[in-house]
């Protein structure tokens, strides 16, 4: 197994990955996501170039925060604004890995790929956005291990997205039970 930028030759390969894990229509065209000056995609590969997993992030430009985070998140701390006026907030998106694969490290070597990546690009705080709904890996461990402490949890925050079939997530049942967590962390 061996990791690298992502390029569009795996574009087809990301999306089924992505639509297996968050549903299908979740995530976006990563060729596209993964263009922006400040965006960085890796994958992790198996020996014969089969997707294993992916990670996507990008550092915010300046005062973008709230956009991102499509104003559902009204308590943004002030060290978080203070950088996303300086345009220094890293935001590690997507992790993904196939559940066959979990438990092997993966999604921490992507994060910690994608961390340092975003901190070379002039991320100076980071956050990190994990959608998990009940059949989702448990993350907090790997965040403490990494320095992130959490943040905050929306149990809503897909909610309207899912109830309109703008995506269609397998986790979901009679309604939308997935919940998005963030965790944070200074840098410097």
């Amino acid at each position: 197994m061996h990791f690298e930028d992502y390029t569009p030759l795996f574009q087809e390969q990301v999306l089924a990955l992505a639509d297996r894990i968050s549903g299908k229509g979740y995530f976006p065209n990563p060729s596209a996501i993964s263009k922006g000056p400040n965006a960085y995609m890796v994958l992790c590969l198996s020996d014969d170039d089969e997707l294993i997993g992916f990670a996507h992030g990008t550092v915010l430009k300046k005062n973008t925060l709230a956009a991102f985070l499509e104003n559902r998140v009204p308590d943004i701390p002030e060290d978080l604004r203070e950088a996303d006026a300086e345009g220094t907030i890293g935001v590690i998106q997507t992790v993904g890995v196939l559940p066959e694969y979990r438990g092997e490290r993966i999604g921490s070597k992507l994060l910690t790929i994608v961390h340092d990546k975003l901190v070379g690009l002039g991320g100076d705080k980071l956050i990190v956005t994990f959608k998990r709904g009940p059949g989702s890996t448990k993350v907090e461990g790997v965040m403490k291990r990494m320095g992130f402490e959490f943040w905050t949890s929306q149990d809503s925050y897909w909610r309207e997205q899912c109830d309109k079939g703008e995506f269609l997530c397998e986790q979901r049942t009679d309604k939308c039970n997935c919940q998005a967590l963030f965790f944070r962390k200074a840098v410097f």
